[in-house]
């Protein structure tokens, strides 16, 4: 709450930002990882992704957890593992 300094009312005082280019650029963000994980999904045979997925070093884990939805959502031609 704020007092307005001539008539000494009390009001709200509201700030407003333009994040539109935050937004912009998360877009850009979540495609450019999507894209990496769909590379990822087609460069290694589903048993690799699922070894990264269970190993020990949590980045792995992330990266190969992400990459293995990435194959059972269908990234690879038609969703078939040729391996």
């Amino acid at each position: 709450l704020i007092q307005e300094p001539t008539t000494c009312q009390h009001g709200v005082l509201v700030e407003a930002y333009d994040v539109s280019g935050r937004s912009a650029l998360e877009e850009i963000l979540s495609a450019l990882t999507e894209s990496q994980l769909g590379m990822i999904s087609e460069m290694f045979p589903r048993h690799i992704i699922d070894f990264l997925s269970n190993g020990q070093n949590p980045a792995m884990r992330v990266l190969g957890g992400a990459a293995a939805s990435a194959h059972a959502s269908g990234v690879r031609d038609g969703g078939e593992d040729p391996v």
